[in-house]
Parts: C-alpha cells; sequence; structure tokens
C-alpha cells in the first residue's frame, strides 16, 4: 500500500485529499475507507494549525476562549507586579475571609475592592460604607444577608467607638460563620477595608484598635504605586483616553505618541488617580480629538502654583524649550 497526497481543488478549495495507492488486493475495502476519512481528517486539520499559525491567528472556538479569558480581569497592565496582584485577587475570590487592602493614594484600592467582588460568587450587591454616614445597624445579622461584599475604604476613619461596635459585630459574625461553614452553608457577606496610612503607626497614636486590626488583617493585598509599574503607564493612558473621550465627548480620541512618551516620564504621585484626572481635564479642554503632548504641558504647569508663575507663553506648551528647572520638577 502506497500513500499519496493531492491538492484537492475540485471537490473543496483550499484543501488537500490523501489518496491511498493499494498494491495488496487482500487489504478489506471497508478497511481502507476508514484510513481514507482517518488521515484526511488528521491531515487537514494538521493544515489548518500551520495556516494559524503562520497567520497568528486562532480558530473561532478557541479564540473565544482566550479572549474569555483575557477579558475576565479588568486590570490594566503588562507588569510582573501586577500579575502577581491579580493572581492574588483570583485566590481570594473563591473565599469569603476579611481582606484588608494597603497602598498609596491614587493606586485604586477602590478598584481592587470591587474587582474582588466581581470574581467571587456572590449574585448580591456590594456595599461601600464611610465612616461619615456608617450605620452599625446594618452589620446586624438580618441586614448583612442583603449584600455579597461591605467595604471599608478607610478604617483610620472609623471613631474609636465606632471600632468597639464594629468588631464586637464581627467576632459574633465570625462565630456564628464557623457554625455555619459546619453545615456548608453561609449568608454572611466578605468584609473588605483599606488604608493608605501605617496602621502600626496609627495603633501606637492610639487612633486605632489593635484588636480591631488583628481581627480585620486576616489575609492583606499590597497594591503597588505607580512608580513600580512604569511599563503599565502607555496601557493605562490609551484605556482612559479611549474610555473618558468616548464617555465626555462621545467620540474615541486619539493621543500621540509623543503624549505617551511625554506623561510615562512623569512622577505620578497621585498615583493612576492623578494620571486618570489629567487625562479627563485634558479631554475636557481639548477642542480636536487628538490629544497632544502640549495640552499635558500646560495642565501639569497650571497644576503646579509656583510654576505657573514662571510659565512663559513664549515655551508654545513644548516642554521640552521650557526651563530645566521646570523640567526636572515636573518629571
Amino acid at each position: 500500500m502506497i500513500t499519496s497526497v493531492r491538492y484537492n481543488e475540485q471537490k473543496q478549495p483550499n484543501s488537500y485529499a490523501i489518496f491511498l495507492l493499494v498494491s495488496d488486493e487482500k487489504i478489506d475495502r471497508e478497511l481502507l475507507n476508514i484510513m481514507h476519512i482517518l488521515m484526511n481528517l488528521a491531515f487537514n486539520a494538521l493544515i489548518e494549525i500551520l495556516k494559524w499559525m503562520n497567520e497568528g491567528t486562532l480558530p473561532d472556538k478557541i479564540k473565544d476562549e482566550t479572549e474569555q479569558k483575557k477579558t475576565k480581569s479588568s486590570l490594566i497592565y503588562k507588569s510582573a507586579i501586577m500579575q502577581k496582584l491579580d493572581n492574588e485577587i483570583d485566590k481570594i475570590a473563591k473565599t469569603i475571609e476579611p481582606v484588608l487592602i494597603v497602598g498609596e493614594v491614587g493606586t485604586g484600592k477602590d478598584f481592587i475592592a470591587l474587582e474582588i467582588h466581581k470574581r467571587s460568587n456572590t449574585t448580591k450587591p456590594f456595599k461601600l460604607m464611610h465612616s461619615d454616614d456608617f450605620d452599625i445597624d446594618l452589620l446586624d445579622k438580618k441586614n448583612l444577608e442583603s449584600f455579597g461584599t461591605i467595604y471599608f475604604p478607610e478604617i483610620t476613619d472609623i471613631p474609636l467607638s465606632i471600632q468597639t461596635k464594629l468588631l464586637n459585630q464581627l467576632r459574633d459574625i465570625n462565630s456564628s460563620l464557623h457554625n455555619e461553614l459546619e453545615n456548608k452553608s453561609t449568608n454572611y457577606p466578605r468584609f473588605i477595608f483599606s488604608s493608605n496610612t501605617d496602621l502600626l503607626r496609627k495603633i501606637k497614636d492610639g487612633k486605632l484598635r489593635q484588636d480591631f486590626y488583628f481581627h480585620l488583617n486576616v489575609i492583606s493585598l499590597i497594591v503597588p504605586p505607580l512608580r513600580e509599574r512604569m511599563e503599565d503607564i502607555p496601557l493605562l493612558i490609551q484605556h482612559f483616553v479611549k474610555f473618558h473621550s468616548l464617555r465626555i465627548k462621545g467620540e474615541e480620541y486619539k493621543i500621540q505618541r509623543e503624549a505617551i512618551d511625554f506623561l510615562s516620564k512623569k512622577d505620578w504621585k497621585g498615583n493612576v488617580r492623578e494620571l486618570e484626572h489629567i487625562i479627563i481635564s485634558a479631554i475636557v479642554k481639548s477642542e480636536i480629538n487628538i490629544l497632544e503632548s502640549s495640552s499635558f504641558f500646560e495642565l501639569l504647569i497650571e497644576k503646579d502654583e509656583f510654576y505657573s508663575d514662571l510659565y512663559d507663553l513664549n515655551f508654545e506648551g513644548n516642554y521640552k524649550t521650557c526651563p530645566k528647572e521646570i523640567q526636572t520638577n515636573l518629571f
């Protein structure tokens, strides 16, 4: 038996057929047909795979599954440090243990809290608890069953008297939770807390109860500042430009590569929040749908009271021609 491959142009374009040249008449014809079918299927599958590899494309089914994996996370990043954080969120979302999120101002702690909630199995709502409208009655068992996650954005803003009440409530919940877990059922929400301050210093200063801190600090997450994930800045810029231009102006704005490079050099002390706000400001003030470096340069100068007094319109919004003192301090 001899095997040969021919281009099957007449029956099906862009496909191949395998023909078996039989030299042994004793071969069973039914077996021969089965061999034909299997070999043709295998060979054409191999051709498709080689085509996908050559063109850099994927079949629709695999492509859909790949896109689902990519879109599972709402985080915008390419850095290893954010990949680690993303993986930790996945693990935490499968539990109902309390979480403490720490990080500098503007790093996105509220966003991380919501991301944990979104990836969990609950269908109940996310409740944000601000210190200025804190309602201790909300922590009654009956009310707790209405929420999937209760989030306290800055625990050091909670008065000591409320910390004591909250601690007692959390202890009761924890005790009941363990009893219910023996029956493999629970109606309690997850508690998430966050802070941008040195909590141990707050304990020493008498602003935070130590027992309250140790009770809520079961699982901790550290959100890195933007200076530790510089490679993410271009992705964040493009995301914010697209999202906010569509939201504010109803059309997608573009941003020049020079402007992206310009913003990527800045030391963003306010982290992601400051970067996002400067982009929003530029979109609102822009008269065209292309953002240039000059737009951001002028905004950064305006926001700095000292250098706004030195700003000379002869710079024409070009940071490269402004005094080195301004360049150094801006970046």
